[in-house]
């Protein structure tokens, strides 16, 4: 009898616990945590550093956009591990590593047009110039594209202080493009951006205009050159002008009526884009004295975060 009383007593308590974990099991839903990029929160104690590079929209409108890193103090950019002896080596890796390897870190939507497989072998900066000594992956750029990759890589390394020009090697040999015979590239050698709206040239003034690109909901300032005709007033006056329409030009304006006003011969912008857009271009013309709340930098840039 006593053992008959102690296997039901075990068989209700195994009753009684098989009922609680089914009741516990409807009151808690167990989910994992799914992480997006753009979602990850940015650890405030790692290292902040800053990167300029130039990438393209899908319009091919290229535009400059601030890399904002945080690092681990010991952080070495993937590849370069061992190359990187200096700051200098640093910054060139991470340039390219920026443009390459570690672009699915970027904006959704932007473009730099060079294989991400792409690595440099090795670098040497002489009397301003920059030779980046590259794999051969490199090659397999599309020649579709291969202006505005050279634009790309042209101002991404002339950002950097002291080099003026940037010369491309393939394993120690030069590389052979299909749209330039020449060695080495500077800015001058490319106009960001070009549009024509005058075709007199003796009647023709050059305009260098900020307007805006749409990426994922986020705004970013694009230079251009337009070439239209010599103002009739002043040339403020045809800047401010230029500025509130786009033609047939893929970017954004935010500068029109609607979002300024003149006061006592000055303007009054009531929308910070239109704000940044306006006084960029001024500066950019010299038409405005410069003011240190007004940087590109500020609007076009992007926070990452590297392990």
């Amino acid at each position: 009898m006593l053992n008959k009383f102690y296997l039901k007593y075990i068989l209700f308590c195994v009753f009684v616990l098989l009922i609680a974990l089914i009741i516990q099991s409807q009151k808690t839903d167990i989910s994992l945590p799914v992480y997006l990029r753009d979602e990850i929160k940015i650890k405030e104690n790692r290292k902040k550093e800053e990167y300029l590079i130039y990438v393209s929209d899908n319009f091919e409108m290229i535009f400059p956009l601030n890399i904002i890193t945080r690092q681990s103090a010991n952080f070495k950019p993937d590849f370069y591990h061992e190359l990187v002896k200096s700051n200098q080596d640093k910054l060139i890796y991470m340039l390219y590593s920026l443009l390459t390897n570690y672009s699915n870190y970027l904006p959704r939507g932007v473009k730099t047009y060079i294989p991400k497989s792409s690595r440099i072998i090795s670098y040497e900066l002489n009397d301003n110039l920059l030779t980046l000594n590259l794999s051969k992956d490199f090659l397999d750029y599309s020649k579709k594209k291969e202006t505005e990759m050279l634009k790309i890589i042209t101002y991404t390394f002339t950002s950097i202080p002291n080099v003026m020009e940037v010369k491309l090697l393939c394993e120690n040999k030069e590389v052979d493009y299909l749209n330039y015979d020449q060695e080495t590239f500077k800015r001058d050698d490319f106009i960001l951006n070009m549009f024509i709206y005058s075709t007199n040239a003796s009647d023709i003034s050059q305009y260098h205009l900020f307007y805006y690109t749409n990426i994922e909901n986020n705004y970013y300032l694009v230079p251009t050159v337009i070439y239209d005709r010599k103002p009739q007033n002043s040339y403020d006056e045809q800047i401010l002008k230029l500025l509130s329409m786009t033609m047939n030009i893929p970017l954004i304006t935010f500068v029109n009526e609607k979002y300024y006003e003149k006061k006592d011969n000055s303007l009054i912008f009531h929308h910070d884009l239109s704000h940044y857009q306006y006084y960029l271009t001024c500066f950019e013309n010299n038409i405005r004295e410069n003011i240190d709340n007004i940087d590109i930098k500020k609007i076009n840039f992007y926070e990452i975060e590297l392990k």
